[in-house]
């Protein structure tokens, strides 16, 4: 028998005490699918037409019993040297990158290396999302890993996974790696 006196929580506030709090930052060149990726993780939509993230957007998503806070950075050249503001003291550090995109992974790879060099973001995680795993000249998780040194970075944990915020191919896994990182540091 639950008694009515003051010092007993009810059982809603008693839940709330145990929420978690993160905040992520998803940074990648412009048209890697960050913004998409945000929706899908808000909405479970996809939306072919997206417009390129001017500045950031930022987006509150509940998972359970985490907020997630996601800063969605714009990914061209005039707004990467904002990125490094936003990535300090965040639970996470999200990358996304195009896997089909040849071209500029080689500036995906110099623009990652060069924000994780800054001391300000020294030890926080990084998740790197190989997005657009729908298309068939997508690089797979080994070859991503490869063409972004991945395995150079040796100062905080690293993960790596293959997305389609098209398809929502692993996106549940995603959110779960979240969910985990929500508990490490939060």
């Amino acid at each position: 028998m639950i008694a009515s006196s003051g010092s007993n929580l009810p059982w809603a506030t008693f839940s709330l005490f145990f929420r978690q709090e993160m905040e992520l930052s998803l940074i990648g060149l412009q048209n890697a699918g960050k913004t998409s990726l945000v929706n899908v993780i808000a909405t479970s939509g996809y939306s072919e037409d997206m417009i390129p993230t001017v500045g950031f957007n930022m987006r509150k998503v509940v998972k359970g019993n985490v907020t997630i806070k996601l800063w969605d950075l714009g990914g061209q050249p005039r707004f990467r040297s904002m990125w490094e503001r936003y990535c300090r003291a965040v639970s996470a550090i999200v990358y996304v990158v195009d896997a089909a995109d040849m071209d500029n992974l080689p500036i995906s790879r110099r623009e990652l290396h060069d924000l994780l060099s800054k001391p300000s973001l020294s030890g926080i995680p990084l998740l790197v999302l190989g997005n657009k795993v729908d298309k068939a000249e997508a690089l797979d998780k080994q070859s991503l890993t490869d063409q972004m040194d991945l395995e150079s970075i040796s100062d905080r944990e690293v993960c790596c996974f293959m997305i389609s915020c098209k398809n929502s191919t692993n996106i549940d896994t995603v959110i779960d790696w979240f969910v985990k990182h929500s508990k490490k540091r939060g």
